[in-house]
């Protein structure tokens, strides 16, 4: 396999190489609508290739091998541009020359192309590639508006943000910002490594990445194409050591299992080696179980709620998109709802039965989002008990040993 990625590689600079030399405005000439071969077979198999040259570069931090010329890494291109498909080419080549500073070339230099000194060092070289990012954060071009947006919202269950966009090509192209916006920031030269306020900068950085993330699975999720999802695959692979809480590390792995479902591309590898990294539990041999699992397992420890969701009550929540959050208690608070049940209503009722009441009395965010919506008149709640399946001699051991056995 090592063999035949080198001769693609040795192919695909050849290929872009010798196109290259006809083209003196460099990639940004071949690969945006102002090429004359604009729609020809060879434009459509270079822009393949230099997507995956950036995706294999992130994967595998190598140098990058597909040459740019000195007119590519002049990154002051035209904002008065409303052509969706040229910014998205634009925005290729822009992360390509982030990539190329940060991991090398092949030539194995961090200067300007052909030997060329336009820029006296990284840091100046980082700096003006940042500040395309500066720019487009403060004004992006109008073509990028999203038809619908909403913050994520971790106390409505919401936990990537939802942006609904017109294109697959302003999608890609969104996510490549920022994939970007993460390798500049983790890369950053002008970073203090030593000094006072090296820890604060340290949780700036952290944060910046976990938003990006979020914003990449929110565009894949909102616009779930299969370049999309790959996309959003590829930033969980780069981010997962940065992603924390057990909410947050199920919906990664769910983004995994609905890529290769979905769309069929190889991503079980990823979630079974997350899921071990995260020690979230047995995997089992039913690989599309694996969220329904997690999902209803929100605590470390105990055998309160063991079950997974079913097929039916899975389709309802995930694939037709009717649950708008999830809610998690603790143990000792589900005990506390199944004794006031025991001890009130004189009902006797499974213990994971207990868990909507133990949500409704004791889950902050649960009451917060009643209290947000409904004001002070609250909400009229049904809640469901069943006890099909209550054993005893277990129940009691959830109280206190003075509890009798015979209960």
């Amino acid at each position: 396999m090592g063999k035949d990625l080198q001769n693609y590689i040795q192919a695909v600079k050849a290929i872009f190489e010798a196109r290259l030399k006809e083209e003196p405005a460099g990639l940004v000439g071949l690969l945006t609508e102002g090429s004359e071969d604009v729609r020809s077979l060879l434009r459509s198999a270079c822009l393949i290739a230099f997507r995956h040259e950036i995706w294999s570069v992130l994967i595998h931090g190598r140098t990058f091998e597909i040459p740019l010329s000195s007119v590519d890494d002049d990154v002051t291109f035209d904002w008065t541009s409303e052509d969706q498909f040229d910014w998205m080419n634009r925005i290729l080549i822009w992360l390509a020359c982030i990539l190329r500073l940060c991991y090398g070339t092949y030539q194995d230099d961090r200067s300007a192309p052909n030997g060329s000194t336009t820029f006296s060092s990284v840091s100046e070289r980082w700096r003006i590639l940042k500040r395309f990012l500066d720019r487009w954060d403060q004004k992006p071009p109008s073509c990028f508006e999203p038809l619908w947006y909403e913050e994520r919202d971790v106390a409505k269950g919401r936990l990537f943000p939802r942006v609904y966009m017109a294109t697959s090509c302003q999608v890609i192209a969104l996510q490549n910002i920022e994939l970007a916006r993460i390798t500049l920031a983790v890369y950053d030269p002008t970073r203090k490594r030593l000094g006072l306020d090296v820890a604060a900068r340290e949780k700036e950085t952290a944060d910046l990445v976990r938003r990006s993330l979020w914003r990449i699975c929110g565009l894949a999720l909102s616009n779930p194409y299969q370049v999309s999802m790959v996309a959003a695959s590829l930033g969980i692979v780069l981010c997962s050591d940065y992603i924390e809480g057990r909410r947050e590390q199920a919906a990664i792995v769910d983004i995994l299992v609905e890529t290769e479902r979905d769309h069929a591309w190889p991503t079980k590898w990823i979630a079974e080696q997350l899921w071990e990294r995260w020690k979230l539990g047995d995997i089992g041999e039913d690989f599309s179980s694996l969220t329904r699992y997690l999902m209803s397992l929100e605590h470390e420890h105990g055998d309160i709620m063991r079950t997974p969701v079913g097929k039916v009550p899975w389709s309802i929540i995930y694939e037709r998109r009717l649950v708008d959050g999830f809610f998690s208690v603790s143990e000792a608070e589900i005990r506390d709802a199944l004794k006031l049940v025991l001890e009130r209503f004189k009902l006797v009722i499974e213990p994971s039965a207990a868990l909507p009441l133990a949500v409704a009395l004791f889950n902050e965010d649960f009451c917060g989002m009643v209290e947000r919506e409904a004001g002070e008149q609250g909400w009229d709640l049904g809640i469901v008990f069943r006890g099909g399946n209550v054993d005893t001699e277990k129940l009691a051991m959830l109280f206190d040993e003075q509890v009798a056995p015979n209960m």
